[in-house]
């Protein structure tokens, strides 16, 4: 009788430290982190864009590595195509080579400063909509505005499973999920 109520003592401390934990800000943010902060929080506000929509990004891209290179070719940490980098440079990438910019996106503050005006451009696509902006970035502005004016799609979280990419429906769930609880964790961070 003594040994199961000891047992019962023994769960019940273990789910309730396992509640606390759960629940537990400092473990809630080793597993939602916040790398490059000072870059990231700068570019943000530069561009004006939700860094917490950065970060959602950044550990769905890459989690958080720099030098992953994806099998299409996109690069570090934010997973920026050379060919989308020269888009968004103009001038400032004019005459560099491909192979020299895929080497400098290498670089984690370069690749957020890079992805960062991205998405602003996407911003100035799309300002009222982050899940057009998500989607853009995933599948690239043409493929959504295609999708939209076919009717296939019509821009919303709700309706995401019209999206005829399921690569792309999971991307944009999983970042808006993210950015959900990146918000819900640090909302006293800025």
């Amino acid at each position: 009788m003594k040994r199961n109520w000891l047992k019962s003592l023994l769960i019940i401390g273990l789910l309730l430290g396992t509640l606390y934990l759960a629940n537990s800000k400092w473990l809630l943010q080793q597993l939602f982190p916040i790398p490059y902060m000072e870059t990231v929080f700068r570019e943000a506000e530069e561009s004006n864009v939700d860094p917490w929509l950065i970060y959602a990004m950044m550990m769905v891209e890459s989690g958080f590595q720099a030098e992953v290179v994806s099998a299409r070719g996109a690069v570090g940490i934010m997973q920026v195509m050379p060919t989308t980098a020269k888009w968004v440079l103009k001038e400032e990438a004019e005459g560099m080579d491909l192979e020299r910019l895929r080497a400098e996106l290498q670089e984690p503050a370069y690749n957020l400063q890079v992805a960062i005006q991205y998405l602003e451009e996407l911003a100035s696509i799309y300002p009222q909509s982050a899940v057009l902006q998500i989607a853009s970035y995933n599948a690239g502005p043409t493929q959504v505005k295609q999708w939209l004016d076919e009717r296939v799609w019509d821009g919303t979280l709700e309706h995401v499973n019209q999206i005829p990419f399921p690569e792309t429906q999971r991307y944009i769930k999983k970042v808006s999920y993210i950015q959900d609880r990146y918000h819900q964790i640090y909302q006293d961070a800025r």
